[in-house]
């Protein structure tokens, strides 16, 4: 739609036969009612060219969607260090329950737990540092084997049911921008009637 726009605003001069339309040689450029025409067309690129693309950037961001995508892929970072380290140590049932589950951050590991995925990876000092200083070594340790692909991190996709109400309502608002690679009309934003309020954690009206 924008090339269509920008299409009509672009002229060529054929030199003695006088300015004509680029993409439609028919049109000529010096009457009035290509006058008129180029300012419809003006009037889209400030509607569509410019106009929609930031209309879905203030929504992006009024439904939070750049702080729940960091959200994510802390999470789904944290889940790959763990499930890692799962295979290389010796922990209980209940350790590893703990470890695959909804953990935000390695700030909530308690610090018997610190100490050994630290001693489990030959941090040093992993017997005597507390625990901010265990929590800070180990993500840098975690963001390193990233990098160098040591730990392979999933591809994070948005989740319609997922149990984080905020990525509920953006997806339930935002669904087909967010997954704009996988169906066809990904410009297309739902309107639907919904419960979730971005502006607080609480349930209201729309």
């Amino acid at each position: 739609m924008s090339e269509v726009v920008l299409s009509a605003l672009v002229c060529t001069d054929l030199a003695y036969d006088g300015s004509y339309l680029k993409y439609d040689t028919r049109v000529d450029c010096s009457t009035p009612e290509y006058a008129a025409y180029r300012a419809f067309a003006l009037s889209m690129v400030a509607v569509w060219v410019l106009g929609y693309p930031l209309s879905v950037l203030g929504l992006l961001f009024y439904y939070k969607v750049p702080t729940i995508a960091a959200r994510k892929q802390r999470r789904a970072k944290l889940r790959a260090f763990l499930t890692h380290s799962l295979r290389l140590g010796a922990f209980t049932a209940a350790q590893r329950a703990r470890l695959v589950g909804t953990l935000d951050s390695l700030d909530e590991l308690h610090l018997a737990e610190l100490r050994y995925l630290a001693e489990l990876y030959n941090v040093d000092g992993a017997s005597t540092l507390p625990s901010d200083s265990l929590v800070k070594a180990l993500h840098e340790l975690m963001e390193r084997m990233i990098e160098s692909e040591e730990i392979a991190v999933p591809v994070v996709r948005w989740d319609l049911n997922a149990p984080d109400e905020d990525e509920r309502c953006a997806c339930d608002r935002l669904g087909q921008v967010l997954q704009k690679f996988e169906v066809p009309y990904w410009m297309y934003v739902r309107a639907k009637p919904s419960s979730c309020d971005p502006r607080s954690n609480s349930v209201g009206r729309q």
